[in-house]
């Protein structure tokens, strides 16, 4: 997705970005309010998913998109049967 279509989302993935936040401390996730610095991670690392997301929707939309937590690094994991039904 081009770089200034992309932008035109970042207000929504910023007010997604707060409500989980606020979901995090609601149920009880975390104790405390993130720093400034680590909302900022956090931020990135959800625009970074929904960039993703929508990009592997966009290249397959009937596919499937996961995401694999290895030692709290992110990586798009490739859905296999998406390769072998083609």
């Amino acid at each position: 997705m081009p770089e200034r279509k992309m932008k035109q989302y970042q207000s929504k993935i910023d007010e997604l970005s707060g409500h989980l936040m606020a979901q995090e401390l609601a149920l009880g996730l975390r104790k405390r309010q993130r720093t400034k610095e680590a909302k900022s991670v956090f931020t990135n690392a959800i625009s970074w998913l929904v960039t993703e997301a929508l990009a592997a929707n966009i290249g397959n939309s009937t596919g499937s998109f996961s995401v694999s937590r290895n030692k709290n690094h992110y990586t798009k994991v490739t859905d296999v049967r998406s390769y072998v039904s083609k």
